[in-house]
């Protein structure tokens, strides 16, 4: 199945903007996403691998980067609840692309000492 180009809407930015999608699955539920699985390009929706032109290949891997900083937990209290634990280096911070800018933006972390976690 060759892949199209639909507009898909990025509320961070709070604009719309093209990417390669699935031309079967967007007729009936509008721009579904084609994503690179094990180095495969994939329908979200019906799991059907795609053909993809050079410049969505392209498209896709930019903002398949993904990239895994580590900081500091941090220990505070609120109303009485004690939160975080105040580890060194101890929180797993993920990020990927933004889809518009390609700016880093947080994923969600999660310290590996008390478990506390951050899903944005």
């Amino acid at each position: 199945m060759k892949a199209i180009w639909s507009k898909d809407y990025d509320f961070r930015q709070d604009k719309i903007y093209r990417r390669p999608s699935c031309p079967e699955c967007s007729k009936q539920y509008g721009c579904v996403p084609i994503l690179k699985t094990d180095g495969k390009y994939i329908c979200i929706n019906c799991h059907k691998e795609a053909e993809l032109d050079p410049d969505m290949k392209d498209w896709i891997d930019v903002r398949s980067e993904k990239k895994t900083e580590y900081g500091d937990c941090p220990k505070f209290e609120l109303d009485g609840i004690k939160f975080g634990c105040g580890g060194k280096g101890t929180v797993e911070k993920h990020y990927m692309r933004n889809e518009i800018t390609l700016e880093w933006q947080l994923m969600g972390s999660v310290c590996k000492q008390c478990g506390a976690r951050t899903i944005v």
